[in-house]
């Protein structure tokens, strides 16, 4: 089990006024905040962010939701790849993905 190690970060009382919450309700609150953002940045797994900010894996991706941010955040050749390496994905996949931008990505060949 790694160490924890405590981060002590000062706010101004006007955040608290603005965010109208506790004073826990508000540390909790940015906790989950840079849990997220760790996440965002690969720093985290799913499993590691939520257990920063003391939620369970489900709660977590329902926030993560939520902000409408991705729980799975792979680009194109990722997607590929993965859709790829499992072989039952031909079989409920079209061989095609659009990417944004409309770019077209050949995710595997397609049988005939």
């Amino acid at each position: 089990m790694s160490t924890m190690h405590t981060l002590s970060l000062p706010y101004p009382d006007d955040l608290l006024i603005t965010s109208g919450k506790s004073p826990q309700a508000l540390e909790k609150e940015l906790t989950f905040l840079l849990a997220v953002k760790l996440f965002e940045l690969r720093r985290f797994s799913l499993g590691k962010a939520a257990a920063f900010c003391n939620m369970g894996k489900l709660q977590f991706m329902f926030e993560l939701g939520r902000l409408e941010i991705p729980v799975i955040n792979l680009d194109d050749d990722q997607i590929a790849d993965e859709l790829s390496r499992v072989g039952w994905a031909t079989l409920f996949c079209p061989p095609f993905i659009t990417a944004k931008g409309g770019q077209t990505i050949k995710l595997f060949a397609h049988p005939t």
